[in-house]
């Protein structure tokens, strides 16, 4: 995990928390986020490890960082999809090669993760996604409609898609963000059911509202801990027993 409080033009706060099906089975949490701020420009990305990959917390670990890393040193202002593609592609590719270098005697499939990703500047920005997990942008508090992008599954519901796949630029989703959107919410799948309301294509008012409520008005240390009790929360392990992260991030006013 990585992150910065420089001078800057957004709060953010994140946590993740390990499912009861992990703790009852003696796994670590293997979700994972990183993010930064520098100035106008927040970098975020959160990353759910598969748990039937043996090292899938050191991928979705590493795959955050990289993919945080690449568009942190991008110092070109306003991006294009197209770069931001190619910046997405080669992080990636960073990623895939420096894993298997630091793991020699395992292979991609070890390392099964999904990705969500923001990257936003004075000019807007964008989401991008690979598998499961869930993005959303709002405006002004307008929970629903808002920016939604969402979850992608295969044929099963249980089957999405990940980096070490050998055909994941076809599942690599670039949504552009406009520079309107002042709050940005991603969850990876454990937490996508009580966060997300599909029907309305938004957010679930009742639930989002009040978390983010209490973290723009509290800082960081009580903002983390509050965010570990919710996605603990008894509730919340009875809807998912997988792991948990959703990371918040508001443009200061």
């Amino acid at each position: 995990m990585t992150n910065s409080y420089p001078e800057s033009a957004w709060k953010v706060v994140a946590a993740s928390v390990a499912g009861p099906h992990h703790v009852r089975e003696g796994l670590p949490c293997q979700d994972a986020f990183s993010w930064r701020v520098i100035g106008e420009r927040l970098v975020a990305a959160i990353s759910d490890g598969a748990g039937s990959a043996t090292h899938s917390e050191q991928g979705s670990r590493m795959l955050s960082q990289c993919v945080v890393d690449a568009f942190a040193e991008e110092l070109e202002a306003g991006l294009q999809e197209s770069d931001v593609r190619r910046i997405a592609e080669q992080a990636i590719e960073t990623c895939r090669a420096e894993l298997l270098q630091t793991y020699p005697d395992a292979n991609l499939a070890d390392f099964h993760a999904t990705l969500a990703a923001v990257f936003m500047d004075a000019s807007g920005g964008f989401v991008l996604q690979i598998g499961d997990g869930m993005a959303a942008a709002v405006q002004e508090r307008q929970w629903a409609p808002c920016l939604l992008c969402l979850p992608e599954n295969g044929e099963y519901a249980e089957e999405t898609f990940f980096f070490t796949q050998d055909h994941w630029r076809e599942h690599l989703r670039i949504t552009p963000v406009s520079s309107e959107y002042d709050e940005l919410i991603l969850v990876t799948d454990g937490a996508y059911s009580f966060t997300a309301k599909p029907a309305a294509n938004g957010l679930d008012r009742d639930f989002i509202a009040p978390v983010c409520a209490f973290l723009e008005q509290n800082d960081e240390e009580r903002g983390v801990a509050a965010l570990k009790q919710i996605l603990d929360h008894a509730n919340a392990r009875r809807i998912s027993g997988d792991d948990k992260t959703l990371l918040w991030a508001k443009r200061k006013r």
